[in-house]
């Protein structure tokens, strides 16, 4: 499968979404 440039900065967007939502699950369980 070929990525395409739209392909890799969907993935790199859900991937820093993922990310930002992880810290804030951790911050919120931690305070």
């Amino acid at each position: 499968m070929k990525f395409t440039p739209f392909g890799i900065s969907c993935l790199e967007y859900v991937w820093s979404a993922t990310d930002f939502f992880c810290r804030l699950f951790v911050l919120s369980f931690l305070f």
